[in-house]
């Protein structure tokens, strides 16, 4: 039963795509936070309750580097929330660590 839970995540992803890409640009940055984190759900359902040890090293070297993506995006839809969405070079430094975790994986 723990299973469906991200699944039914990431269909609500799909939904709030189909919904909220034409309405705002930083729904986008929602958007992507929310499929990042049904992406770590499903990721440590992999690595804490199944017994396969190919789906814990499938799972953990490919897709743990997402949850450094979730502190910039979370930032970034705030951010963009108040003002016009227009990223800066600056903005580039709050994505360093996924950069990093990514090459390293």
């Amino acid at each position: 039963m723990e299973v469906l839970v991200p699944f039914f995540g990431f269909f609500t992803s799909l939904m709030m795509f189909y919904y909220y890409v034409r309405s705002k640009k930083n729904n986008l940055l929602l958007l992507l936070y929310y499929l990042c984190s049904n992406i770590l759900v499903l990721t440590y359902f992999a690595l804490h309750f199944s017994k396969n040890p190919f789906l814990e090293a499938i799972f953990f070297v490919h897709f743990i580097p997402f949850s450094y993506l979730l502190g910039p995006l979370l930032f970034f839809y705030i951010k963009y929330s108040f003002k016009p969405m227009k990223f800066q070079k600056r903005d580039m430094f709050h994505l360093l660590p996924a950069f990093f975790c990514f090459v390293y994986a």
